[in-house]
């Protein structure tokens, strides 16, 4: 079962962020769940400009490089969670390579967890706008696909309640 109060993952050996989080650092992960550029245009009503909608959680907290021992487990929960998110492809594992080349590649890379301390999220997804000028703007955002995730993030203006999306106004 994942723990809820950590995340964990990896860092390149000869990168900074190793050497910072040896003794643990403070640290802000971020993970975007997709963002859209909204021309002016597509509101249809006058006097508008251009933005970019997004969904994102800010997670901040204190990481920690972990121990050579941890890393096979790590890497193991890591690949299986990813995975099975391609079935109905056959999950890959590290059974899959060569004897001693999965070791060699281990050697350059350093286990770490995040212990989460606050976690924030925030979106901008045109909900300053009536619901009517706001729906104008899905067609030809996802038609242009500009930005990552552009489908979903068209759904979600959609989907949306009124109040929700006023809550960040």
């Amino acid at each position: 079962m994942p723990d809820a109060t950590r995340i964990l993952g990896h860092v390149v050996r000869n990168s900074p962020m190793h050497i910072a989080i040896k003794d643990g650092a403070p640290a802000l992960f971020i993970v975007s769940f997709g963002d859209s550029y909204v021309s002016p245009d597509w509101y249809g009503v006058d006097n508008q400009v251009p933005t970019w909608n997004y969904v994102a959680i800010h997670v901040t907290g204190t990481a920690l490089a972990l121990g050579p021992d941890a890393l096979p487990d790590t890497l193991a929960a890591q690949s299986a969670e990813l995975e099975a998110r391609l079935a109905p492809k056959p999950a890959w594992t590290s059974d899959k390579m060569s004897d001693g080349v999965y070791e060699r590649m281990q050697r350059a890379i350093i286990p770490f967890e995040l212990r989460i301390e606050s976690i924030e999220s925030t979106w901008k997804l045109s909900q300053n706008k009536p619901d009517e000028v706001r729906e104008r703007t899905v067609a030809p955002l996802k038609d242009a696909q500009f930005g990552l995730n552009v489908s979903w993030i068209g759904e979600q203006m959609s989907a949306a309640p009124a109040e929700e999306r006023q809550r960040q106004d």
